[in-house]
């Protein structure tokens, strides 16, 4: 016969809940489940305002229908007004990286401007800015 350790409870600080942990992690308050939410929400506003702003900040640096790779555009963030700014804030240290974000952004659209995947060359992916306004 297995015997499991007794659960524990106790009061969480600034409230009148108590939390009784099991095992298995145990039960959540309401109020602490409705904060979580409330902070998921805003992570992802402030993920698609972050994305945004690369793509915008993307658009500025690279001509509408003109192909390019991850490794290009890593290489021209130097020569390019706001892009340098753009992948440091974005975490965006390297060319692998760099491609790993476009993959994200394609599913963005803002600005009248979206990403699309057109193939791979010896480079790697092949991107390209399309206008969504035409």
């Amino acid at each position: 016969m297995i015997r499991s350790k007794p659960a524990r409870s106790w009061v969480v600080p600034g409230t009148d809940s108590a939390v009784t942990a099991t095992r298995r992690g145990g039960d959540v308050p309401l109020s602490l489940s409705a904060q979580i939410a409330g902070l998921e929400l805003q992570l992802a506003d402030l993920r698609r305002q972050q994305a945004g702003a690369l793509l915008a900040a993307i658009a500025g640096a690279v001509p509408i229908d003109f192909a390019f790779s991850a490794h290009e555009l890593f290489i021209h963030r130097q020569s390019a007004v706001g892009l340098a700014d753009a992948f440091a804030e974005a975490g965006i240290t390297n060319a692998r990286r760099l491609g790993k974000t476009l993959e994200r952004l394609q599913q963005v659209s803002d600005g009248g401007v979206r990403l699309d995947r057109l193939g791979a060359d010896y480079l790697g992916v092949v991107w390209m800015l399309r206008d969504t306004l035409r």
